[in-house]
């Protein structure tokens, strides 16, 4: 299972301090690349979602919701804003 976009725009919302109302304004205006270029300098979307899928495997496992999976997950308070379903070995 491959991680979503959308999640993925939603977590440059929240590291950057954006209310839910700022995050959905940055997306429906497609301006997550320039809030990117203004934090980080030269990390486009493509270059953001690579790093966010090198990190994922190092931040908590939880228990999702649905389906009772287990899945590493960028968290903010109860809410998982990024997550990957850890594969059965």
């Amino acid at each position: 299972m491959s991680i979503e976009w959308r999640d993925v725009e939603e977590l440059v919302g929240h590291v950057n301090g954006m209310s839910e109302d700022e995050i959905e304004d940055m997306v429906n205006n497609d301006g997550v690349d320039d809030i990117l270029m203004e934090r980080y300098g030269v990390v486009d979307f493509d270059t953001y979602l690579e790093i966010v899928e090198d990190l994922l495997p190092f931040t908590p496992i939880i228990k999702t919701a649905m389906g009772g999976k287990l899945a590493h997950a960028f968290v903010k308070g109860n809410v998982a804003i990024v997550k990957e379903e850890i594969e059965d070995n």
